[in-house]
């Protein structure tokens, strides 16, 4: 077992994420107290995927990429593709693995 295992999420984090990264569908956008702990900064963002039963948490970074893709509304991002990769970010004064939003690859037009 795993650490990360003895500690189970409801929303994706970068140890979810494979190393080729992870084509997924936005389907639905709700705002939640991720901790549930009534604090108003505990509320964030969260998509869910059509690909997995857990959520994921948008930051401002990603939340920028989906604005510039798709438009200034998080529901304009919906049934929409994107690809999950992991990348090292800044977290304070430290670097650590994030969840990082790439365009989804065309479609082959040969097909």
């Amino acid at each position: 077992m795993k650490w990360q295992e003895a500690f189970p999420s409801n929303y994706l984090n970068a140890t979810d994420i494979p190393s080729d990264g992870m084509l997924v569908t936005l389907m639905s956008f709700t705002m939640v107290d991720v901790n549930d702990d009534g604090n108003p900064k505990s509320i964030k963002p969260v998509f869910m995927l059509k690909e997995t039963e857990k959520g994921l948490i948008c930051n401002q970074t990603n939340a920028a990429q989906l604005e510039g893709w798709f438009g200034d509304e998080p529901e304009m991002s919906l049934d929409h593709q994107v690809m999950l990769i992991c990348q090292k970010v800044q977290y304070g004064r430290r670097w650590v693995d994030g969840i990082r939003f790439m365009p989804a690859p065309m479609a082959d037009a040969t097909v």
